[in-house]
């Protein structure tokens, strides 16, 4: 990617921190088709830096507390505060409707004054068991524990939980969010990946899992 303006970005970093989940029963069925979901791209035509200053890192930190940590957590909220704003978006994209499964993936560039790439994603993905929203911040110019270490000295997050590194994988820390009372689990988690093959830069996501109520069965 060197000495190009184009930047070629795989399907959002969220879903490989989602789909690296380990689930049982219902959430198998989302999460095998976030492994298989076709890979995307798209051009944003800004010059990319090399390395970060820690202000950056603090920059990137603001951006994802204010999108994700401190909102409401549902999709339709994040697209119209992000639409409000009128961001320009770089990708939206609705899949079909198969066996009630139903996915909304969409991103917006945000303004960049220090020139730097900054991209807002979001996905909202349910069947008849879970509604999985993520919402996430990506930034191709930064490298680094600097990240993780920002991450972890927020009192919501606190240290991490663990930290996973697969063979030909994204290297990922993950946290369990604490929110008000409600005690922290794996339905409320915060990610960053980064060293993903292929795609350069640290991605940082909320992933929230509702449980939804099973359906009445007719007598």
């Amino acid at each position: 990617m060197q000495g190009s303006q184009e930047l070629q970005i795989a399907q959002p970093l969220h879903l490989a921190a989602i789909a690296a989940r380990q689930v049982t029963q219902g959430k198998q069925v989302v999460m095998r088709y976030l492994a298989t979901a076709a890979v995307l791209s798209y051009l944003a035509a800004v010059p990319q830096a090399m390395g970060a200053e820690p202000s950056r890192v603090e920059v990137v930190v603001g951006l994802f507390q204010e999108y994700c940590l401190n909102k409401k957590g549902e999709w339709a909220d994040l697209d119209r505060r992000a639409s409000d704003a009128h961001y320009a978006v770089v990708m939206d994209e609705t899949a079909p409707v198969k066996a009630d499964l139903s996915s909304r993936q969409k991103n917006w560039l945000l303004p960049s004054p220090d020139g730097h790439t900054t991209v807002l994603t979001s996905m909202d993905i349910s069947n008849a068991q879970l509604r999985i929203f993520s919402c996430g911040i990506y930034a191709p110019d930064l490298s680094g524990d600097s990240m993780e270490t920002a991450l972890s000295a927020l009192p919501s997050l606190g240290s991490p939980t663990k930290h996973t590194h697969p063979s030909g994988g994204a290297m990922m820390t993950w946290w369990w969010l604490r929110v008000g009372d409600t005690p922290p689990s794996e339905d409320s988690e915060v990610t960053v990946s980064r060293e993903i093959p292929g795609i350069p830069g640290i991605g940082v996501s909320l992933v929230l899992t509702t449980h939804l109520p099973e359906p009445t069965k007719k007598p």
